[in-house]
C-alpha cells in the first residue's frame, strides 16, 4: 500500500491535541503522533498509511537529515511542514542532539546549561539573513535529494513570524527551486496546550494541502 510520509515539528506531530495530551505528565504529550494533526487527516483523503515523523522542537536542519536518514519506497508520498526559520540544532559525538529554540532560553522545564547553551546562541550566532540561507539549503537539499531517488515530494511551510523580527521568508532566495505555497494554519482554534493548532485547525490545512495535491493525483 502506498504510503504518505510526513515530516516536521510539532505542528505535524500533532502536539497538544487530545490523543497527546497527558495531564499528568510534564512533557504533555506521548510518543505516538496525534491520529487528529493533519499528516492522518490528509491520508486518510488519499487513501494512504500514514507515517508521521513529526517531532516537537526540531529545526529545519533536523528535518532535512531526517529526511537524509530515512528510507523510502519507491511509491511512497512525502509531504514536509518545515517549521521555523530561527530554530537550529546541533548533533553531538554522543549521538545526541541538541535542539536550539528561542523560547528554551526560559523555559524552566529544560536543564540550566542547555537554557545558557542557546541564549548564548540567540546572543551572540543568531541573525536572520543566517537563519533564511541556512534553511533554505537544507529545504533545496531535501527535495532534489528526494527527486534524485525517485520519491514524490510536497513542501510547506507553518511559518508566520520569527525571532528579532524574522516575518517572511518572501521571496524564496533566486537559486531556490521551491517557493512556498501560502498554505499554512489559519489559527481556526488552539490544542489543550492553549499554543499549538487545534482540531479544526488541522483539518483545514489538511483539506488545503489535498486541493493543492489534488493537480497532481487526480484526488
Amino acid at each position: 500500500m502506498n504510503k504518505l510520509i510526513a515530516f516536521g515539528c510539532s505542528n505535524t506531530y500533532g502536539e497538544g491535541l487530545q490523543d497527546t495530551w497527558n495531564t499528568g505528565d510534564s512533557r504533555r504529550w506521548h510518543g505516538q503522533p496525534s491520529k487528529f494533526a493533519w499528516p492522518q487527516l490528509l491520508a486518510d483523503k488519499m487513501n494512504l498509511e500514514c507515517v508521521n515523523m513529526g517531532e516537537g522542537g526540531v529545526s529545519n536542519k533536523y528535518i532535512a537529515n531526517l529526511i537524509a536518514e530515512t528510507e523510502f519506497q519507491q511509491d511512497d508520498i512525502v509531504v514536509v511542514l518545515w517549521t521555523f526559520f530561527s530554530r537550529s540544532c546541533f548533533f553531538q559525538d554522543d549521538g545526541s542532539v541538541r535542539r536550539i529554540l528561542s523560547q528554551d532560553i526560559s523555559n524552566k522545564n529544560m536543564p540550566k546549561d542547555h537554557r545558557k547553551w542557546n541564549k548564548i546562541y540567540y546572543d551572540k550566532f543568531y541573525t536572520d539573513q543566517d537563519a533564511i540561507k541556512d534553511s533554505y539549503f537544507r529545504i533545496n537539499f531535501a527535495k532534489l535529494y528526494l527527486d534524485s531517488i525517485g520519491i514524490k515530494n510536497h513542501h510547506y511551510t507553518c511559518f508566520e513570524k520569527e525571532r528579532t523580527g524574522l516575518r517572511s521568508i518572501k521571496p524564496a532566495p533566486k537559486w531556490s527551486c521551491i517557493d512556498f505555497l501560502d498554505i499554512r494554519f489559519n489559527g481556526i482554534d488552539k490544542a489543550l496546550d492553549g499554543n499549538h493548532p487545534g482540531v479544526k485547525s488541522h483539518e483545514q490545512l489538511a483539506i488545503d494541502i489535498y486541493e493543492d495535491l489534488g493537480t497532481n493525483y487526480d484526488v
